[in-house]
């Protein structure tokens, strides 16, 4: 990983930003300007789930909404380096519709876990609604 800010875990790093809130247009923005490989969070997997939960459960307990590089295109779910989604760790009830422009990883009290869920983008003009802390991922090597 570039540097000790970033936590690994198996082939991708992380960086975690609890204190810093950024609409869903900004997250990539942010990741890049951070990073020039990096790019809003995309879990891909059932491993990379568990490893966030519990990490997200480590550092921020608190934070009930993360925002990631999730986003519709062609009626699929895409990640920040267009990779889709294929991990279905959805809301209840959410069927992986793409009537919403962006994904959130949100606080789901039935199962003391985090769950992807659907939401608005928000535009400046709107500023602070739809910003919520969020998450780097790059590729570690």
């Amino acid at each position: 990983c570039p540097s000790k800010d970033w936590v690994q875990f198996r082939d991708s790093c992380y960086q975690f930003f609890p204190d810093r809130l950024e609409q869903a247009n900004g997250v990539g923005r942010e990741c890049r300007d951070l990073e020039a490989r990096a790019y809003g969070v995309g879990i891909e997997t059932l491993e990379e789930d568990t490893f966030l939960q519990a990490y997200l459960h480590q550092c921020c307990p608190g934070v009930p909404t993360w925002r990631t590089g999730g986003r519709p295109q062609d009626q699929l779910w895409l990640g920040d380096p267009q990779t889709p989604f294929n991990f279905t760790n959805w809301w209840p009830d959410y069927t992986r519709q793409t009537f919403f422009p962006t994904l959130i990883l949100e606080w789901h009290n039935a199962s003391l876990t985090y769950k992807w869920n659907g939401t608005w983008a928000y535009s400046a003009y709107q500023w602070p609604n739809g910003a919520y802390p969020y998450i780097c991922e790059r590729r570690a090597h």
